[in-house]
């Protein structure tokens, strides 16, 4: 079961604001998927919303597959053009090796880079695994808040959320994936830990 400790209340006892980061532009598309009940998580929600930074490479959205009905309105109101469609272009779901994943679009507007990524369901996505092993990669947002996927206690979420927000992270569980995402965040400055808690 996920956990919904909001990291919102850790960053009020270390005494961070980020009422700030509501009010950058790029709001705009995230705050619309959120309005279609879709979820937006990955590098966008670990680096802006928890971090406060303002760069990004792209904005990753889930919705499920009983939302996908709303995917031509949501990017109808973005302004959005899909350059990949997975099922377009295979008639299948994306891979053998992730079956919770039905369809993904690569979608791109004025502004904004966005994998659009149709899960089975919202409990599908919050218990893959995939980024689960990598303690900064398990931040996801609705439009009730910021929440943390997978199954730990308020200690590590609290714990998880000041080493995300001191730009350190704990490898979990050892794989060829997370040696990737390892070598991609420590490319980018991040420091790798031992866990504390």
């Amino acid at each position: 079961m996920v956990s919904c400790d909001d990291p919102r209340e850790v960053w009020k006892s270390l005494g961070w604001d980020r009422t700030r980061i509501f009010f950058v532009p790029y709001m705009d598309v995230v705050n619309v998927a959120l309005k279609y009940g879709f979820w937006v998580f990955g590098g966008y929600v670990r680096d802006v919303m928890v971090r406060g930074e303002t760069s990004y490479r792209d904005i990753d959205i889930g919705c499920s597959w009983d939302q996908m009905y709303l995917v031509p309105q949501f990017l109808e109101e973005i302004g959005a053009q899909v350059k990949y469609d997975t099922l377009q272009v295979t008639g299948r779901t994306q891979h053998r090796l992730f079956p919770y994943i039905r369809r993904i679009l690569d979608v791109k507007t004025q502004f904004e880079s966005i994998d659009l990524i149709v899960f089975s369901s919202l409990e599908d996505f919050l218990i893959q695994d995939d980024d689960l092993k990598v303690s900064c990669n398990n931040f996801y947002m609705t439009r009730n808040g910021i929440f943390m996927r997978g199954n730990f206690s308020k200690e590590h979420v609290d714990y998880y959320t000041k080493l995300t927000l001191q730009k350190k992270f704990i490898v979990l569980t050892e794989s060829k994936f997370n040696f990737k995402m390892r070598d991609k965040l420590l490319a980018k400055g991040w420091l790798e830990t031992c866990n504390g808690v």
